[in-house]
């Protein structure tokens, strides 16, 4: 080797080693094929990378000719010397590259000689080539080999190190683009358990300032303080194994909201890896608050639909059975009426007693079958605007005579209420089975309480037929103090022939009955109860939007006056002049005439109308 050809080696050395340390940047590859001509002096260089998808095209990403830079433009592999070079390996023409290939640029550029070699990423994958090109012929190809291998080994690196921040970036945008787009809530969470990231649906759904919180424990801001002990002993012990209860699996847990709601929502959990090698933990919570309620508003309906075809199978059956009864006790009571006026002209007294105690008996019947046809809503009564504290009231001075001395009884029947549409009497008969009903659960000692008001309501089930109510309705209200009404008994306790008191202490039909008149008013039942904390029936009936006549005055309303002895119970009281009857109250058991089938026979003894019971 002569001093010149030593002078030239150092001197690419040199270059070559300044191209090896330069910095990464936009413009390493410029400074790359620059020195690359100076390492090597020749005229032309370049570096060219394959365009993704299109193997056989190339993007000239930095080139240096004739100490001008030209890049950025792209040419077509087939028929160029690089077409043997990109993929394959190092390739050096010395001369005759026109006569060689038909590529008109190495005509425009004059070029006589050719080297280049392949670029590959560590994985090996092709990414491009690095050429140099000369007007005149090249001799040295050992020493421009090595010089290639070094620039092109740092160009690699480069193409690797810039594709890889590109990916990254596409990446991160990506996953930005989805993280802020998702309608999931989702919260990213260090080792620590503090919180790195939120997207704007967790904002939203919990109502927290993503500036706020990031940094603060998770545990703090999103999990209700009963849960915390237990997310803490999970952190840990995944920490400690890798073992995890809610990895990979979706669990449905309440989340804390900042205003200290309770949200329920869907939980998955995935771990990641930060560019640290730790372990991130990202949570993707779905707000289930609209799902639970579906749910919940599809068992109410699916409820309302079993109720119904239940009570409607119940009613006709019920129907059915009373009005047969009913043409066969017409008969009887008949035949009890001719038989009494054979007892009369005989004047056979112990027949007339016997007569007597069957017709009573036939009545009651009677009285068992005006409720049953009641509940199968075969008797609408006659409905008029009417204020309900007038049938209360009447409802409540009967009531006097049938309570205990130790059962109080209050109303509260408010100001002027709107009229509702419905039968005076079978209010009363509604209101009368409430009390009575209270009386029985009191036992002899507590309270009742009777009360009238006006209110909205939204989102309620009624008691009975089970269907959603909402709007304004005329309340009337009976709640006692007594034992309460079991969850199980509350699901049926307005079926038909369904009681809880022992056997031949009631029908069963008092609160079918009930059922029966309110709905037939377009009104529903809402009852409020739990062991031990008494009962409350809620009848709602809707306005009629009618005037009617003003409700008694506060000061008439307890114009009766109680008289008790050892077996009889009676009341005496003036008559307000919209009654114009009041049944009596029987000595024997105090119970009173409600709605009786057939009007009672005048009693020889008193001369009054004799009194039916009810059940």
């Amino acid at each position: 080797m002569n001093t010149s050809q030593e002078q030239q080696l150092r001197l690419a050395l040199r270059h070559a080693a300044d191209a090896a340390t330069c910095q990464g940047g936009e413009g390493i590859f410029r400074e790359l094929v620059r020195e690359l001509t100076l390492a090597l002096g020749v005229d032309h260089a370049l570096i060219g990378v394959l365009l993704p998808g299109n193997s056989d095209r190339v993007e000239v990403v930095a080139g240096y000719s004739q100490g001008h830079f030209a890049d950025g433009y792209q040419y077509d592999l087939v028929g160029t010397p690089c077409e043997q070079v990109i993929g394959q390996h190092y390739r050096f023409f010395p001369r005759n590259m026109r006569q060689l290939f038909e590529d008109p640029s190495l005509v425009e550029f004059g070029v006589e000689s050719y080297a280049a070699i392949p670029l590959f990423d560590s994985r090996g994958e092709i990414l491009g080539l690095m050429a140099a090109m000369h007007g005149e012929p090249l001799e040295d190809d050992g020493m421009i080999q090595a010089v290639l291998r070094i620039f092109s080994t740092r160009a690699a690196l480069e193409l690797e190190r810039q594709r890889y921040e590109n990916a990254q970036r596409s990446s991160e945008a990506r996953y930005r683009t989805v993280f802020e787009a998702a309608l999931d809530a989702i919260v990213s969470m260090d080792a620590e358990g503090r919180i790195l990231d939120l997207n704007p649906a967790a904002e939203t759904c919990f109502g927290h300032d993503k500036a706020r919180v990031i940094g603060l424990p998770l545990a703090e801001v999103l999990i209700p303080p009963r849960y915390r002990a237990g997310h803490r002993a999970g952190l840990a012990r995944f920490l400690d194994g890798g073992q995890g209860n809610y990895l990979g699996r979706r669990v449905e847990v309440m989340a804390l909201a900042a205003g200290g709601e309770e949200i329920p929502v869907e939980l998955t959990i995935e771990v990641a890896q930060d560019a640290a090698g730790g372990d991130i933990f990202i949570g993707y919570m779905r707000d289930i608050r609209d799902r639970i309620q579906a749910a919940e508003t599809e068992r109410r309906l699916q409820s309302q639909l079993r109720q119904a075809q239940k009570m409607q199978a119940i009613g006709q059956l019920t129907g059915g059975i009373a009005h047969d009864f009913n043409n066969i006790l017409t008969t009887v009571l008949g035949y009890i009426l001719m038989a009494q006026e054979q007892a009369a002209r005989y004047q056979d007294p112990l027949l007339d007693k016997y007569l007597d105690r069957i017709q009573a008996a036939s009545q009651r019947a009677g009285h068992q079958i005006q409720q049953m046809l009641t509940f199968s809503r075969g008797q609408q009564g006659e409905r008029r605007p009417i204020q309900l504290a007038e049938p209360v009231y009447e409802a409540l001075r009967m009531l006097d005579a049938v309570l205990p001395a130790d059962i109080q009884l209050s109303e509260t029947l408010g100001a002027r209420l709107p009229a509702v549409l419905a039968d005076p009497l079978q209010i009363e008969q509604v209101l009368m089975n409430l009390c009575i009903n209270a009386r029985d659960a009191l036992d002899g000692n507590g309270e009742i309480r009777v009360s009238l008001r006006t209110l909205h309501l939204q989102d309620q089930v009624c008691a009975s037929c089970h269907r959603s109510l909402g709007g304004d309705y005329v309340e009337l209200e009976v709640a006692d103090n007594g034992p309460g009404i079991e969850p199980e008994v509350q699901e049926r306790i307005f079926e038909p022939f369904f009681s809880t008191k022992s056997t031949g202490q009631g029908s069963g039909m008092g609160l079918a009955m009930i059922h029966g008149i309110v709905h037939e008013h377009h009104g529903h039942v809402l009852l409020d109860s739990h062991p031990g904390g008494g009962a409350r029936f809620r009848i709602l009936l809707p306005p009629a939007g009618t005037a009617c006549p003003t409700a008694p005055p506060a000061e008439r309303r307890r114009a009766a006056t109680r008289y008790r002895c050892r077996d009889v119970c009676c009341l005496s009281t003036m008559k307000p002049p919209w009654q114009s009857s009041w049944p009596t109250c029987s000595a024997a058991g105090a119970s009173r005439s409600i709605s009786p089938t057939m009007p009672a026979r005048p009693s020889k003894a008193s001369g009054r109308p004799a009194t039916h019971s009810t059940s």
